[in-house]
């Protein structure tokens, strides 16, 4: 039985060190579950912890994660839920909440957790900090003026019960800075800071408004509209955001265009194929594939008539034409779009390769293109290397 069990842990030994030299979403997974029938919950939590930082947009990734970290904390929230059946308390409903929250990322059953609990306890402040986390995380990710509003109401009500819940006056302060409110951020961090000097974040974000308060905006409801409208952060504000998020509006990963022009070459099969353009965020072209039938010359005179009419201020009308001969393509004027961009990879911090199929395709705003948008109902999946991890 010693050896059976020796042998098996040089066989996870061995797919380990080859799942870290060349990770995906799946084979990670993979990985996981063999640790999991093996019984090795803390390797298998190990690794989990791994993917989610790896492929944080994965969804594999995150419901695998949940998965394992739910099966070492079943014991305690069975106990809390039992105990919360038998006497509510409002201590129950925030560690509950925040296993939901902080240990799962399980951001619907702790937001419903933590309603239940206020709806018995409205003056618990960690439920009220917990709701705003998640108000806050949604608004990162739906960038809704409403979950900007909700998260403000939670925050602001969880530190006027408690003037000691630092953690919610620094998120308030944050909120404000990030929306371009600094003159209402300046005071709260001031007074977080009096209480609490040690604080790095508070004290970096106060550093960052006061080099950037000429920036500050005339009106935080119209700065919500604009971000509502855009769908993402002033710069500024993403600033504000990566004070907090090291990994929030990055894109820094590179591109091997050789690599990506090869992958390109893979979608000659599809339908009233004709030619993929890759653009980086001022329109230039990073890299392209044609069947052919497209000289290069006419590519490059169609892609300057396409990005001709893009702006950073919004999106490109015109439209790549497919089915007609060269010389019709390149001279055809643009007519509105029925199509979308089909996918985004960043390139670095200042451009992001997209990727374009030429039939019914518009560019996307220069000024949304830092965020990864898949607008068709066809999924481009970029290949290892390019850039950007396929989502699981």
């Amino acid at each position: 039985m010693g050896l059976f069990d020796g042998t098996r842990r040089r066989q996870l030994n061995d797919l380990e060190r080859e799942v870290l030299a060349n990770p995906t979403p799946q084979n990670m997974v993979s990985l996981i579950e063999r640790y999991m029938a093996a019984g090795d919950e803390a390797k298998a939590l190990e690794m989990a912890r791994k993917a989610i930082e790896k492929f944080p947009n994965s969804e594999k990734a995150q419901t695998t994660y949940q998965n394992v970290r739910r099966l070492q904390l079943q014991a305690e929230i069975t106990d809390i839920s039992k105990a919360l059946r038998r006497s509510p308390g409002k201590s129950l409903y925030e560690r509950l909440a925040s296993i939901y929250h902080s240990e799962l990322g399980n951001r619907t059953k702790a937001f419903e957790t933590a309603l239940e609990g206020l709806a018995k306890f409205p003056q618990s402040d960690g439920l009220h900090l917990i709701s705003g986390l998640i108000r806050m995380d949604r608004f990162h990710t739906d960038f809704l003026a409403n979950d900007f509003t909700e998260a403000i109401h939670h925050f602001e009500k969880a530190a006027s019960i408690n003037s000691n819940n630092y953690k919610s006056l620094v998120n308030l302060a944050r909120l404000f800075a990030e929306a371009g409110a600094f003159y209402k951020a300046k005071p709260i961090l001031e007074q977080v800071l009096r209480a609490n000097p040690g604080d790095t974040n508070a004290e970096e974000l106060h550093r960052f408004i006061g080099e950037n308060l000429a920036k500050a905006v005339p009106s935080m409801d119209d700065a919500l509209a604009e971000i509502e409208t855009r769908r993402e952060l002033s710069p500024e504000g993403e600033a504000v955001r990566r004070i907090f998020d090291s990994t929030a509006g990055a894109s820094a990963a590179q591109v091997d265009r050789a690599k990506l022009e090869a992958f390109l070459v893979g979608f000659e099969s599809m339908n009233g194929y004709k030619c993929w353009a890759v653009l980086t965020r001022d329109g230039q072209q990073y890299a392209s594939h044609s069947r052919g039938m497209v000289s290069r010359e006419r590519k490059r005179a169609t892609y300057a008539m396409h990005t001709k009419n893009s702006t950073a201020a919004g999106p490109c009308t015109t439209e790549l034409p497919v089915g007609r001969s060269a010389t019709r393509a390149a001279n055809t004027p643009s007519r509105p779009s029925t199509g979308a961009a089909i996918a985004e990879s960043p390139v670095s911090s200042s451009s992001t390769v997209v990727a374009k199929r030429c039939r019914r395709t518009t560019a996307s705003s220069a000024a949304s293109a830092s965020r990864v948008r898949v607008r068709s109902v066809r999924r481009s999946r970029l290949p290892a290397g390019t850039g950007r991890q396929p989502n699981a």
